[in-house]
């Protein structure tokens, strides 16, 4: 997959008024990265499952909690490696 996209997976159910996205995914030959809001909690969150990231706070601007993800990702994929012998 070449040059991954932030994609608007966000749902809502039938009597929901508010149709602003709520949940981004970019996805890559092997990794899910979402960035979501989670209901009775403040802000953007990650939630990462490949890397066994359940849920991390982000800053509230969405393109600022985007830029986070993908650095908090890189540095977790860089202590994986870092941690072979």
């Amino acid at each position: 997959m070449t040059n991954p996209k932030w994609v608007d997976v966000s749902s809502w159910s039938m009597d929901d008024k508010d149709r602003t996205p709520k949940t981004w995914e970019l996805e890559t030959d092997e990794l899910t990265i979402c960035v979501t809001r989670t209901y009775g909690l403040d802000g953007w969150w990650l939630v990462c499952h490949d890397l066994r990231i359940g849920r991390r706070s982000l800053p509230d601007n969405l393109q600022s909690a985007q830029t986070a993800a993908l650095d908090y990702v890189r540095g977790r994929l860089r202590a994986m490696l870092e941690s072979l012998p």
